[in-house]
C-alpha cells in the first residue's frame, strides 16, 4: 500500500516475476539487491507504515528468487557475494 492507501501488489508480484524470468534468461546464481526494500529487502523490509520501521522478512522478489534457488545478498553482503561469488568461478 501507498501512504495514500493504493495497493502494489500486482505492480511488484508482476515485478518479481519479471526478475525472475531474466535471472532465469542469464543463469543468475546469486543476486545483489537492496537492503530494507518491500521489494528486495533479504533480511528485514519497510513495515508499511512510512515511519520508517522494520520489521524481520524478505520482500516480494527477494523470496521468489530464493525460492529458485538464487542466492541473495544485499549491499550490506558485497564482501560476502565477492567470495561467494569466487568460489563458482
Amino acid at each position: 500500500m501507498t501512504a495514500d492507501g493504493q495497493d502494489l501488489t500486482t505492480a511488484f508480484t508482476n515485478g518479481a516475476e519479471h526478475s525472475l524470468d531474466l535471472a532465469q534468461q542469464h543463469g543468475c546464481q546469486l543476486a545483489l539487491l537492496k537492503a530494507n526494500s518491500p521489494s528486495c529487502g533479504n533480511r528485514q523490509i519497510y513495515d508499511g507504515s512510512f515511519t520508517a520501521q522494520l520489521q524481520p522478512g524478505e520482500g516480494v522478489c527477494s523470496s521468489l528468487l530464493r525460492q529458485h534457488n538464487i542466492r541473495i545478498f544485499n549491499e550490506e553482503e558485497i564482501s560476502t557475494l565477492l567470495e561467494t561469488a569466487g568460489r563458482k568461478t
